[in-house]
């Protein structure tokens, strides 16, 4: 699970960005379009939090993760 929040003052969708998680020194990317087949809606509202449940690789290491969305001006 991924805790996504856009503290913004403008939605966010998260299917225009991708996603990169990252744990134990690998990383894996995941597209818009991956993200959207995961979430259905890729809409953040602004100032909101959004849980995402994804599946990672299975060779992705356990245990804690971090995640970063690219940024837009």
């Amino acid at each position: 699970m991924v805790r996504v929040q856009n503290s913004g003052d403008r939605h966010a969708y998260l299917g225009d960005r991708g996603l990169t998680v990252s744990a134990g020194g690998v990383t894996h990317e995941y597209t818009g379009d991956e993200l959207a087949e995961a979430m259905g809606n890729t809409l953040i509202a602004a100032g909101a939090v959004r849980e995402v449940r994804i599946a990672l690789p299975e060779d992705f290491p356990a245990g804690a993760l971090s995640a970063a969305l690219p940024t837009r001006d």
